[in-house]
This record gives C-alpha cells, sequence and structure tokens, in this order.
C-alpha cells in the first residue's frame, strides 16, 4: 500500500494553508 496519490495532495494542501497564514 503506497499512498503515493496521497502525499503530495497532503503536501499540497500544507504548502496551500502555510502560504495563506502566513
Amino acid at each position: 500500500m503506497t499512498p503515493i496519490k496521497f502525499i503530495p495532495g497532503f503536501f499540497m494542501n500544507a504548502y496551500i494553508v502555510v502560504y495563506f497564514v502566513k
């Protein structure tokens, strides 16, 4: 089970959240 599709989405979500919070 390799969540290769989940990891990029999580990273993108975190990046967007950080970008908006900043």
